[in-house]
């Protein structure tokens, strides 16, 4: 999770973001992350991560719509994979959650993808996720 601060300008504007392994929004509204992680460790490449939800909180002008689009770079700035438009509804309050899930997301080689999300065709935050060779599992 790093929070790179607002690269799109002043509206709307990042807040957070993090990659996790489920998301739930129970009947109250309440947000839950589950298997948050900065990470992924492959024994080859290219590797599929099978599940991955990725999570941006935005702050923009109260009661008003947007339109946001996810794309995942790879380390050679390749684009990976890119989402369909997806609404952004900011709340009273100016506060919105954009939340994308991503099935069998292929990675080639180690390295730092980076996610970056567009609001209105201009980005507005970015994450970066560390792809790296993890050693095999030790016979015990």
């Amino acid at each position: 999770m790093t929070s790179p601060g607002d690269i799109g300008g002043s509206r709307p504007r990042f807040l957070w973001g993090l990659f996790c392994d489920h998301f739930v929004v129970d009947v109250s509204g309440k947000y839950s992350f589950i298997g948050v992680f900065e990470r992924i460790g492959a024994l080859s490449f290219p590797a599929v991560h099978k599940v991955m939800w990725i999570a941006f909180a935005l702050r923009g002008q109260p009661n008003e719509q947007a339109n946001g689009i996810v794309t995942v770079w790879s380390p050679q700035s390749e684009i990976v994979v890119s989402t369909n438009e997806a609404p952004v509804q900011f709340g009273p309050e100016g506060r919105a959650m954009l939340v994308q899930l991503f099935y069998d997301l292929s990675f080639a080689g180690p390295g730092i993808y980076s996610v970056v999300l567009e609001v209105d065709g201009k980005p507005v935050g970015r994450l970066d996720l560390d792809v790296y060779s993890a050693a095999p599992p030790q016979p015990a």
